[in-house]
């Protein structure tokens, strides 16, 4: 299986705070990947260079063999990467279907001179609707596709905010703390539905997680931060019973 993103060297200072301090690693394609680590380790830093709100001091960052260091998010969204929140960021009083919709790329009713014509995109349209449906049935969310999106469930609206990363046909997806504030049975669910879509869509995951009593039965590879440095890298096993990672992270 090949590597889909590559982190080389990577170092981010924020004033005389060196929150980045020469990070490698590498992202497997089709897996689900973790990156843990005590709070102030650089795990929220890193995510945000791989995915554009921040410019790296100096390093690299490769997707699919394309350099794509400091490019900007919309770019990165273009190319096929796309992330959630910890607190998700959603059209409130949109609802579940709307939400998914707005994430759909290159709209031919947005066309100056196709816009006037419905004929020329209302079939797109459909489709479009189709294929948020479909979403919608992998997350289990189809009963509440016409709900304004602030009633939902803490764990509802991270699913929402999933689906529409997967609405814009991204493979590549940063999750933030996926499961932050979920009762353990829908965060169960909430994993459950990760490893379908990177069985059935071929998704790769790249997730920051703190909950490791639930999150460590779904992971293939994780990555352990403390102190801006890369601790250690292998199955969850190996990680969680490195002593380094111990030290710095369960605190013994």
């Amino acid at each position: 299986m090949r590597d889909i993103l590559s982190v080389r060297g990577i170092e981010k200072s924020f004033g005389s705070l060196k929150a980045l301090d020469g990070v490698s690693l590498e992202v497997e394609e089709k897996t689900v990947t973790m990156l843990i680590g005590p709070n102030g380790s650089g795990k929220s830093t890193l995510i945000n260079v791989v995915m554009g709100l921040h410019k790296p001091d100096s390093g690299t960052v490769t997707y699919e063999s394309t350099d794509i260091t400091g490019w900007p998010p919309h770019k990165l969204y273009r190319l096929g990467l796309a992330r959630t929140f910890q607190i998700p960021a959603l059209f409130w009083d949109l609802t579940v279907l709307e939400n998914l919709l707005v994430a759909s790329k290159d709209h031919p009713g947005e066309s100056f001179l196709k816009a006037p014509f419905k004929g020329t995109w209302m079939k797109w349209e459909e489709e479009q609707v189709a294929a948020a449906g479909k979403i919608l049935r992998l997350l289990g969310l189809s009963e509440k596709w016409n709900q304004p999106t602030f009633q939902l469930s803490g764990g509802q609206m991270k699913l929402v905010e999933l689906g529409r990363a997967l609405m814009s046909g991204a493979k590549f997806i940063c999750l933030d703390e996926p499961i932050s504030g979920v009762n353990p049975t829908l965060a169960h669910e909430i994993f459950a539905k990760i490893l379908r879509l990177r069985d059935e869509l071929g998704i790769t995951f790249f997730i920051v997680e703190h909950r490791l009593d639930i999150a460590i039965t779904y992971v293939d590879y994780m990555h352990a931060m403390a102190y801006g440095k890369l601790l250690a890298s292998g199955t969850p096993e190996e990680v969680v019973s490195d002593a380094r990672v111990v030290e710095a992270y369960l605190g013994a």
